[in-house]
């Protein structure tokens, strides 16, 4: 996954952090695991305030490389969250 809009780079390492970096220099890294949490955390607030349609046109329109899988994945994402049971 690889995410560039404005100042923010944002990507995956391929193991185990995601890495973001800005225009000014600021770089960072997040564990994977802790970012997978905030992930699911900030999509619970996209559905919740009904921005997730809005959240996957805009990533779409980027043309980036985490874009274009989304756009490929954006149906089966959609259906697998209104089929999710959490026990």
């Amino acid at each position: 996954m690889s995410y560039f809009r404005g100042t923010l780079y944002a990507w995956n390492d391929g193991e185990d952090a995601l890495h973001l970096s800005n225009d000014s220099g600021d770089f960072f890294i997040v564990p994977r695991d802790q970012f997978d949490q905030l992930a699911v955390m900030r999509l619970a607030e996209l559905i919740r305030d009904d921005r997730l349609d809005s959240a996957i046109y805009h990533a779409i329109s980027g043309g980036n490389a985490g874009g274009l899988w989304l756009r490929d994945m954006a149906g089966e994402l959609k259906s697998r969250l209104r089929s999710l049971v959490v026990e």
